[in-house]
C-alpha cells in the first residue's frame, strides 16, 4: 500500500474511534447539564451549542456509519 493509503486508513479509524468517543460522552453531558440545571444555573447559551454540537455527531455517524 501507498503511504496516502495507509493515512487514509488510520485517519479513517482515528476518526470512527472518535465519533464513538463523543457519542459515549452525550449521556455523561446530559447528566452534567441537569444536575447544572437543579443547581439552578441558567445554561441556556451553552445547552443550544451543545444541542447542535450533539446533533453533529449524531449526523456524522449516520452520513459516515461510524459504527
Amino acid at each position: 500500500m501507498s503511504e496516502v493509503e495507509l493515512l487514509i486508513i488510520k485517519l479513517s479509524k482515528e476518526t470512527t474511534d472518535a465519533v464513538h468517543r463523543m457519542i459515549e460522552l452525550i449521556p455523561e453531558f446530559d447528566r452534567l447539564i441537569n444536575l447544572l440545571k437543579r443547581e439552578g444555573i441558567d445554561l441556556a447559551e451553552y445547552e443550544q451549542e451543545y444541542n447542535d454540537l450533539k446533533n453533529k455527531v449524531w449526523s456524522i455517524r449516520y452520513e459516515y456509519g461510524a459504527d
